[in-house]
């Protein structure tokens, strides 16, 4: 008999669930039952799971990808046979309270192969047609339509410029936690308390220069904005540090001569510095009506060309080899990065030590392990 045996047979009461008068649920039963959906939805389905930190990372491996499309193909590859249990432990990094992203490129039953027109009919599919235990009110997850070009959100469609856009609209169908002081609304515990930092009275001084700021949130602003952009805003050619981009860039073509990259728009004159503000300019202004669709699964695109890349999820076709590891990859632009590993070339660097790294992802992961305190954003 265990020395605490006495802890073992005490009953367990479970109550229904506790719903607000805002239909947001509270109980950890209700929980339980939006993480069990969570994971019966990603066992029986061909749906994306990810995480997000400037790069696309496996929900099961932690790898990280530059691309959706790559992150699709290896969860594809390599995680097509995930059991329940293997996917309740990736799950189990994740509080029950935060539902997780998914991405709607390919939504397909793995258990009769029938690809669904949207979220809501795999949900309907998988509990009708196949009787699996999924809650389609509570499903624990939070879909996204992400493709090279498009930002969607998952519930509602509406489009978006870009990520951060996408999940500040997305965290409005969500509204698990709130603020008793000023009403604001968030998706999960850790967004409220760094929220109710705002409302702690100061002084804050600033570490970086004098300043002395009444809340937090005001001091962190500041550091962001000063601080932390005039550090990674530096040029290349001089090591002058800028506030942003576009103060860099024109500080390089009148004191260097050196002229940047101009994004022309193939319907109109206007002429934009970066190249996905100029693919949101035309498909929010010319391409509104304009839609390709993939024939197999559905997937629609304001770009002829995103359709040709998408369709290499639908094949096993690689045609790109490596001619030093004989490695070979679907698409031409992940040999080129694959080909920095064999030419040592670490362009990105830390701006903090100097330290260099072949990968981006390389570069994130150690700013958050040895410069936390640095806020970097």
């Amino acid at each position: 008999m265990p020395r605490h045996s006495s802890a073992l047979t005490v009953p367990v009461k479970i109550r229904p669930a506790e719903v607000d008068t805002d239909g947001v649920i509270t109980s950890d039963f209700s929980k339980e039952i939006s993480r069990n959906s969570a994971i019966n939805i990603l066992l029986y389905s061909t749906l994306c799971p990810f995480r997000y930190y400037r790069i696309y990372m496996c929900l099961y491996c932690s790898q990280s990808f530059l691309y959706i499309y790559q992150l699709a193909q290896h969860n594809t590859l390599e995680h097509n046979a995930m059991s329940k249990k293997d996917i309740r432990k990736s799950l189990s990094r994740i509080a029950k309270s935060q539902p997780i992203k998914v991405n709607l490129m390919n939504i397909g039953c793995k258990l009769c192969a029938e690809y669904l027109k949207s979220f809501e009919d795999l949900k309907n599919h998988l509990v009708e047609t196949h009787k699996k235990d999924i809650d389609v009110k509570n499903d624990g997850l939070m879909p996204f339509k992400i493709s090279d070009d498009e930002f969607r959100c998952g519930l509602c469609d509406v489009q978006c410029v870009g990520y951060r856009d996408l999940i500040k609209h997305s965290k409005g169908h969500y509204r698990n936690f709130f603020c008793e002081q000023c009403g604001a609304e968030f998706v999960t515990s850790s967004g409220l308390t760094g929220h109710l930092k705002g409302h702690i009275a100061g002084p804050f001084p600033c570490s970086d220069c004098n300043k002395v700021f009444n809340t937090y949130t005001a001091r962190l602003e500041h550091c962001k904005r000063i601080h932390t952009k005039t550090k990674t805003n530096l040029c290349k050619y001089c090591q002058a540090r800028f506030i942003d981009y576009y103060q860099k860039r024109k500080h390089i073509k009148e004191v260097h001569g050196i002229d940047s990259n101009e994004y022309k728009c193939s319907f109109c004159s206007k002429v934009f510095l970066v190249n996905s503000t100029l693919r949101a300019h035309e498909r929010q202004v010319h391409l509104k009506n304009q839609n390709f669709t993939c024939d197999i699964c559905g997937y629609q695109s304001h770009y002829k060309e995103s359709i040709k890349r998408h369709m290499v999820c639908h094949s096993n076709e690689k045609n790109f080899k490596c001619e030093v590891c004989k490695k070979s990859y679907a698409r031409k632009k992940t040999l080129k990065e694959h080909m920095r590993i064999h030419n040592n070339d670490r362009r990105f660097s830390c701006n903090y030590c100097g330290q260099a790294f072949i990968q981006k992802c390389s570069l994130k992961g150690h700013m958050r392990t040895h410069h936390k305190s640095k806020d970097i954003i």
